[in-house]
């Protein structure tokens, strides 16, 4: 916004200096050029710069006014007649002359030609100048609307994109918790002396969903603990034909990311990664560079699970959250090859 308002006022500045020094350039190729120390000290120079000057905003503010916003073509065509009439009649650049102790070009004739009819002098250089008031004062106009124009379309955009990233994360945190409760139901029904620990882990997690989730940025380190809440509820109810391979590497300090945005690649991993009558092996690793997450996540597809649409409302949400939070500082890539289902994930971290 601040600088909207610089390039206008730069404009307004601009658009003065051209009317102070069009009848200086004007006045140096007539046979007799006039001073400039002199000119810029005579009354009819500034009555010439002011005549124009005050025509200017008044059609900017007052007659485009009647005919954009009251759509009054009847008064505009009326009120600009007039004002044309008015130059025609008071000759501005003639009296510039006049004044200023020159004399307007002669009408030169031609032989063979008949010589021009004795008249009033017609000042063409005033109307072409009027003329040329109006075209810049619409033109300016016409910027300052298009400008307005982006302007809003550039915020109804970001709103858009708020109130979007709000509902995903309102989505994310009732389907996370659903999940994870239904795994202690699970280990509660069965009788599983590490439902307790299960109840912490989860209490941790919620806490996490509820203070930070709506923010923008978290620290990593609170990301990551989450994920290896999750990952040890999850380990509490694996068998012994599930291997889980979970690894993070790297320096944690003074990085952010987005809060949840991996919770969903690591929950569809035990969501279809795991059978009863096979065996599994499930991995996750998360990598951390000075500049770059890395995180990648591997599951069998199973034969009852395959025909599984696995890009469901979760993955759609967090490629959704990937594109608005993190455009074209990210890479997603999600693979189904050789029965095994594979998310390799990239992020550039954002300077804060």
């Amino acid at each position: 916004m601040k600088n909207n308002t610089s390039l206008v006022i730069l404009s307004h500045v601009l658009g003065s200096l051209a009317i102070l020094l069009l009848p200086l350039i004007l006045l140096q190729v007539f046979p007799q050029p006039i001073q400039i120390s002199s000119l810029l000290t005579s009354y009819a120079y500034w009555q010439f710069c002011l005549f124009y000057l005050l025509f200017f905003y008044f059609h900017k503010y007052i007659l485009l006014s009647l005919l954009l916003e009251k759509n009054n073509w009847l008064a505009y065509t009326a009120i600009i007649t007039l004002l044309l009439l008015l130059v025609v009649n008071i000759q501005p650049f003639d009296q510039l002359l006049s004044l200023s102790g020159s004399t307007p070009l002669p009408m030169k004739s031609f032989p063979g030609k008949e010589p021009p009819r004795k008249g009033p002098r017609v000042d063409i250089l005033s109307i072409i100048l009027f003329i040329l008031v109006i075209v810049f004062s619409v033109a300016f106009e016409m910027n300052k609307k298009w400008r307005s124009s982006l302007l809003r379309a550039e915020q109804a955009e970001r709103e858009k994109a708020e109130a979007e990233l709000s509902f995903l994360r309102a989505q994310i945190n009732p389907h996370f918790l659903f999940n994870t409760l239904n795994n202690i139901y699970s280990m509660s029904v069965t009788g599983s002396p590490y439902t307790s620990e299960s109840i912490l882990k989860l209490s941790n997690i919620m806490r996490y969903v509820t203070d930070e989730s709506h923010e923008n940025f978290v620290p990593l380190q609170q990301e990551i603990d989450c994920v290896t809440d999750y990952i040890d509820l999850q380990k509490l109810r694996l068998g012994k034909k599930v291997q889980l391979d979970f690894v993070v590497t790297g320096n944690l300090d003074n990085k952010k990311i987005a809060p949840l945005l991996l919770i969903n690649f690591i929950e569809n991993v035990f969501k279809y990664g795991i059978s009863n009558h096979a065996v599994s092996h499930l991995q996750i690793s998360i990598d951390v560079l000075d500049n770059e997450l890395r995180f990648y996540a591997q599951n069998p597809l199973h034969s009852s699970q395959r025909m599984i649409h696995r890009d469901g409302i979760g993955i759609q949400n967090t490629e959704r959250r990937l594109w608005q939070i993190y455009p074209n500082q990210h890479k997603l890539e999600i693979k189904r090859e050789n029965g095994l289902f594979t998310v390799a994930l990239q992020i550039n971290f954002k300077n804060e």
